[in-house]
């Protein structure tokens, strides 16, 4: 595999960044309008800042909800055991850390296997 293996190291690489929001969309069942990636000088920011708010709001709203979507991605129970301890919105933006560097692994993943 490469060597990518945080979100934030991808930036510069298009085709791979919509393909983790691809994932993204699919593993939390939403859509471009829930949060999307908007091309421009602070377009992580933005977008980290977009999915962020939406993480929090399903956590102040559903937990249970917030659970079973971190489950379909798949983030490691030991990382997540990590995050719940801090308070609110340090576990919301470990969350989103967490969630994006997993939707990360399985494109590379994805990825890898398709081309052997």
């Amino acid at each position: 595999m490469t060597g990518l293996t945080r979100f934030s190291d991808i930036l510069d690489q298009n085709d791979l960044l919509h393909e983790v929001l691809e994932q993204l969309h699919k593993d939390f069942n939403t859509d471009a309008s829930d949060f999307a990636w908007n091309d421009g000088p602070h377009a992580y920011h933005q977008f980290r800042k977009e999915l962020q708010r939406y993480i929090r709001s399903v956590y102040d709203s559903d937990l249970s909800r917030l659970k079973s979507m971190l489950y379909r991605v798949d983030v490691s129970e030991k990382k997540l055991n990590r995050i719940w301890v801090l308070d609110k919105e340090d576990q919301v933006s470990g969350l989103v850390g967490l969630v994006l560097d997993r939707e990360l692994q399985k494109v590379l993943t994805r990825r890898m296997f398709r081309n052997k």
